[in-house]
């Protein structure tokens, strides 16, 4: 067996957050993306914080019908952030003339989602001859996102993904040329 690390894991080991940070911040993005795709601008808004949504309810963009976006959308824009508990009380106490230790800057998701695109953009970018190691953790993450994606959308649409089952094969029929013509193209590049 060889040893290998999803990229998300990668993606989480290099920028000092966990995988399931990683994963909610791809949720996001595609909920940012199809947010954009239903109102064009919104994302600029998102992005800037002009507006403050949760991270549930952007990922929520995604994950709804087409024709229900734009209303989803619209709910962004008129949430507010929620007070702090600290800020309820400020004009009641008086702060402590304790000092402290300066705290460390937690990232928004907005942050963390560009890291982890800049850090996405230099590992599609080539940086040698890879190895077989590599070849390998590259295919087997593209097929457990495929796995991931399939299995979501039953889970969230059992109904839809029965009846659009004929539909579904003929998606699976195309994966399994493109397997097939991908062993010829192996195949002619080493005889070439």
């Amino acid at each position: 067996m060889i040893s290998k690390e999803k990229t998300c894991e990668r993606i989480a080991n290099e920028n000092g957050v966990s995988s399931a940070s990683v994963i909610r911040a791809e949720q996001f993005a595609n909920g940012v993306d199809a947010a954009e795709e239903a109102v064009p601008g919104i994302k600029q808004e998102i992005l800037t914080g002009s507006i403050k949504p949760t991270e549930k309810a952007v990922a929520a963009i995604a994950k709804a019908p087409q024709e229900e976006r734009p209303a989803l959308v619209q709910q962004l824009r008129q949430t507010k952030e929620p007070e702090k508990p600290e800020e309820k009380h400020k004009d009641k106490e008086k702060p402590q003339e304790k000092p402290q230790e300066k705290p460390k800057r937690k990232r928004s998701v907005a942050e963390t989602l560009q890291a982890i695109r800049e850090v996405s953009e230099k590992m599609l970018q080539p940086t040698g001859e890879m190895n077989e190691e590599d070849i390998f953790a590259e295919m087997e993450d593209a097929l457990d996102t495929l796995i991931f994606r399939w299995n979501t959308c039953l889970q969230n649409n059992p109904t839809l993904c029965l009846s659009g089952l004929e539909g579904i094969r003929r998606i699976g029929e195309q994966g399994m040329d493109f397997i097939k013509n991908f062993e010829q193209s192996i195949r002619e590049a080493n005889a070439g």
